[in-house]
């Protein structure tokens, strides 16, 4: 039954050895919370695969300010704690979502952090930091409750330990995955377009922190050597519409492409099909999903060298450069634009890394962490 305000949401998958719920206060919509979702959806369709039952309990908020999402998100959480889980082996609460909940009703709790909010308050200014703030209080609280922190890099758990004071001993690094076959499915199943044009792919949230706008005016000094190039943009966000300005002020708006939030995967897989070189120059991410989705798609990817970047886009899939460094950025594109045998050899390998990411190999990790813990030997 959904709870009243909220609505909740749940996909429950038939009753195997073991029954599992994620909490999230993101509803299923990639324009909203993206990366968890990807990883929520992700990681309970490889549980399935495992015999493992998972009940998916998120919110059906609709998109809107950022000040309206974090009020839907805390009412989420107030009556969620309202609610009976004595269904459940273990619960699974995703950055702040689960911190209103009463321990002592609740089945062995853990977190998995991908979202590190007090890390990225920084990069928001007036009402949006001070929102930040005080969700980031709200995730400290969740973290300090759990009897195990799920996080998907090293550098999150560096972090997680330095911002939180959680206890390294109870941090776990989950690395994250791809559905290889299935997006390799889509790839095939997607009609090449031959524009005659070079195509630069970013699929990403418009915030601050993705550091488009630096893509922006690299591929504006890009298109002064090499002016059959185009520049693809998916996703929406807050700071879109100022980096539509930008293109305008630039005078490069009729080469870059900005397409808005693409829900539809297969016209994703298609993007990423069509296009030449990948480049989300992101100053944080705690992972970076869409590298992997890059790197699955045989795309050679160029970002900055920063945060967990690294650890996910190898030097053999990629080039990173220094954080901020415009021109760098410019020189890694225009070289892998004018060398299609680097191109190819860059995203072979990091297409080999990707099909070794799987949701499989991240989910059967995060239950034998779990069962170190709720049965332990």
């Amino acid at each position: 039954m959904c709870l009243s305000n909220c609505l909740i949401n749940e996909l429950i998958t038939p009753a195997l050895k073991m029954n599992l719920a994620f909490l999230t206060s993101y509803p299923l919509d990639v324009r909203v919370g993206s990366g968890v979702i990807q990883t929520l959806v992700g990681w309970k369709r490889a549980l399935r695969d495992i015999n493992i039952s998972a009940t998916l309990i998120t919110s059906r908020i609709s998109a809107g300010s950022m000040l309206a999402l974090a009020n839907g998100r805390l009412q989420f959480n107030r009556e969620l704690s309202r609610r009976h889980f004595d269904s459940f082996d273990a619960l699974i609460g995703s950055d702040f979502d689960g911190y209103a909940l009463p321990l002592e009703k609740t089945p062995p709790y853990f977190v998995f952090n991908g979202g590190l909010l007090a890390d990225i308050v920084g990069f928001e200014h007036g009402r949006s930091a001070k929102i930040l703030r005080h969700l980031a209080c709200r995730e400290q609280q969740n973290l300090q409750k759990a009897l195990t922190v799920f996080v998907p890099s090293r550098y999150s758990a560096r972090r997680l330990h330095q911002l939180y004071g959680i206890s390294r001993s109870k941090i776990r690094i989950l690395p994250l995955g791809i559905d290889y076959p299935k997006w390799k499915q889509m790839l095939d199943r997607s009609e090449t377009m031959p524009t005659g044009k070079k195509n630069i792919l970013c699929v990403a949230r418009q915030y601050p922190r993705k550091g488009i706008s630096d893509l922006i005016k690299a591929f504006k000094i890009l298109l002064d050597t090499l002016p059959h190039c185009r520049l693809q943009l998916a996703g929406s966000g807050p700071q879109m519409q100022a980096n539509r300005r930008l293109a305008a002020k630039l005078g490069i708006s009729g080469s870059v492409i900005f397409h808005g939030d693409i829900t539809d995967r297969t016209k994703l897989a298609a993007l990423y099909k069509n296009s030449d070189v990948f480049c989300l120059p992101s100053y944080h991410e705690t992972f970076g999903l869409v590298y992997l989705e890059a790197m699955a798609s045989g795309l050679p990817v160029v970002a900055y060298r920063i945060t967990a970047v690294p650890e996910v886009v190898h030097p053999e899939a990629g080039m990173l450069v220094p954080p901020g460094d415009i021109n760098q950025l410019t020189e890694k594109l225009y070289f892998l634009l004018n060398h299609p045998q680097l191109r190819q050899n860059l995203g072979r390998a990091g297409e080999t890394f990707a099909q070794k990411m799987s949701w499989t190999a991240s989910a059967k990790k995060m239950i034998q962490y779990i069962q170190d813990i709720i049965n332990p030997v």
